[in-house]
């Protein structure tokens, strides 16, 4: 258990470090002078995708002579 709990402890401290190392280097593009030099591009209407909705449909209704069918959920134990 103690070796376990070790590995965990170390996959925990590096997991703060992945995310602090994430931070500091999304706050370096933001802060960067040219934003295009990471491949990003400032949104714009030109970039959106508009998609129709799908039409509605009604629920379907439970068919009666599947559950006059069905066999009865009997436990047979552990």
């Amino acid at each position: 258990w103690g070796q376990d709990f070790a590995h965990l402890e170390t996959l925990r401290s590096r997991e703060r470090q992945l995310t602090s190392n994430t931070a500091k280097a999304n706050e370096a593009i933001v802060k960067s002078e040219n934003p295009a030099d990471y491949g990003l591009v400032p949104r714009s209407q030109h970039h959106l995708i508009m998609v129709a909705p799908a039409p509605l449909r009604q629920p379907s209704q439970p068919s009666l002579d599947a559950d006059r069918d069905a066999q009865p959920m009997i436990p047979r134990g552990y």
